[in-house]
């Protein structure tokens, strides 16, 4: 039935009367036991043309001001969920749109959402398209990730070059790691992102492009070794995670300590206690303290400080 929303049966139908016709796309689309998004996800990419014709001749008239209806987020999941390259290039086109004052001003933001319901969440309602899909165009993606965006479309951004895979997706996240954005939790986003998608080959690479700058324990434990520690090549993330203690990078010894306690790997215990000497202060550690008085904050912990700390933990894990 969705299908029936986007065949032009008439050849004298033009561009105009494909635009009249959103309205009836959105109507067949939602109702029913299978949403247009998923009956379009089983068609593929023979309905993108169709579909972007249909949302091209509404975006036409409201940037001429004929007209300021938008294109629905029915329709714009509909040209995501199609799977084609094409389907791709033409919704980062309308993330890229200069929209004037009048002019519908989140849809950049709601093109970059539908192609992230496409290819990384569909909230269960069908299965992601291709990520093949994305591959010509992650370059684009990392520009709308190292741009100043919306948190949101940042966010989007990054799962969906991540969704490409590895090893497509580890130089372009390592670019967004290295990018120097003034929210240093943009960085994390990338590297976490990276550490997903590359693996134990990623861990090296993406800890070794993080700058040397004040980390929160919770926050950065959670974007780093927490991903870290949730490989499932054990052999391989140890072996990583060795070689990044022998760094003399203050940050890369603290992930691999932090790393190889979350792993409980009892036979580095050794790995640990080498680093246990090391006085360089983990800083921004506790995170801000500026609401707490100076007789009440608590000292930031050198990384010889934390490596005893962890290595205690260890040793107890290996007697129990």
């Amino acid at each position: 039935q969705a299908e029936d929303g986007i065949r032009d049966r008439s050849p004298s139908r033009g561009l105009g009367d494909v635009y009249k016709r959103q309205g009836y796309y959105d109507a067949r689309a939602t109702p029913g036991r299978h949403p247009g998004a998923e009956v379009i996800r089983l068609i593929g990419a023979p309905a993108s043309e169709k579909l972007i014709a249909m949302a091209d001749s509404i975006v036409a008239k409201s940037l001429a001001g004929v007209d300021r209806l938008r294109v629905s987020d029915e329709l714009l999941l509909a040209i995501g969920v199609s799977g084609s390259p094409a389907s791709v290039e033409y919704l980062l086109k309308l993330a890229k749109l200069d929209v004037k004052d009048k002019g519908d001003k989140s849809l950049g933001k709601r093109a970059i959402s539908a192609l992230y319901r496409s290819y990384v969440d569909p909230r269960g309602l069908f299965t992601v398209a291709d990520p093949a899909a994305l591959i010509p165009h992650v370059q684009t993606l990392v520009g709308f990730a190292s741009a100043d965006q919306d948190g949101q479309v940042t966010n989007d951004a990054i799962a969906l070059v991540r969704a490409t895979g590895s090893p497509t997706c580890i130089a372009p996240l390592l670019a967004v790691v290295a990018y120097p954005h003034e929210d240093p939790q943009y960085r994390l986003i990338g590297a976490s992102a990276a550490l997903a998608c590359g693996g134990p080959s990623a861990i090296k690479p993406v800890v070794l492009a993080l700058p040397d700058a004040a980390y929160e324990h919770r926050n950065f434990g959670g974007s780093i070794w927490t991903v870290i520690a949730k490989s499932k090549e054990r052999a391989a993330t140890l072996s990583a995670l060795r070689d990044l203690a022998a760094e003399n990078s203050k940050l890369a010894r603290w992930v691999a300590i932090e790393a190889l306690a979350e792993l409980r790997s009892t036979e580095d215990l050794g790995v640990l206690q080498t680093i246990a000497a090391d006085r360089r202060k983990l800083t921004g550690y506790w995170g801000s303290q500026s609401d707490v008085s100076s007789k009440e904050r608590k000292a930031e912990p050198t990384l010889g400080e934390r490596a005893r700390e962890l290595a205690a933990t260890l040793a107890a894990a290996k007697g129990s």
